[in-house]
């Protein structure tokens, strides 16, 4: 019997299913959390499925800096970061970076913006002064070049390793 080429074998075996509906929704907006937590009305339910396929982690309330008992919080993990990325996020955050940080200017804005938005990557001027947005104006184009962020490193890193674990 044929076998698939080895880099569709991997990437069917390494690349987690993407979660679907108010899961998904609620995991993207995690990841724009600065802390990461969840927000929002999260049902018993999706707690479990969320918590149980590794998506979300109870955060103790001294590592959330509230004053509560026991759970204070869920945030998203590493493989719930990686779960809600698409084909291209992943591919940009994993291939397609210099060794400095930088990213390849083939990956389309589209996927740097929303990069951005996950705290994946940041726009940085000429002296590594983080900015905004890109600086396109409509008429000169980028200004600001694309550059991994320390999470960006990591979760690039517990990809490549191809982790199903926390």
């Amino acid at each position: 019997m044929p076998q698939a080429p080895a880099n569709i074998r991997r990437s069917l075996i390494t690349e987690p299913q993407m979660p679907k509906g108010a899961l998904l929704t609620h995991l993207k907006r995690a990841c724009a959390h600065p802390d990461g937590f969840l927000t929002g009305k999260l049902t018993p339910r999706l707690i479990g499925v969320a918590s149980s396929d590794g998506f979300i982690a109870a955060v103790k309330a001294h590592e959330s800096g509230r004053a509560e008992p026991a759970i204070a919080a869920w945030g998203v993990t590493l493989a719930g970061r990686l779960a809600v990325l698409t084909p291209a996020q992943r591919t940009a955050l994993t291939e397609k970076v210099t060794e400095d940080g930088r990213f390849d200017s083939k990956v389309p804005w589209a996927t740097l913006r929303s990069l951005v938005g996950l705290q994946l990557a940041a726009y940085r001027d000429e002296h590594g002064v983080a900015q905004p947005s890109d600086g396109d104006d409509g008429v000169r184009g980028p200004q600001f070049a694309a550059f991994r962020t320390h999470l960006g490193r990591q979760l690039a890193a517990y990809a490549l390793a191809g982790s199903t674990t926390i």
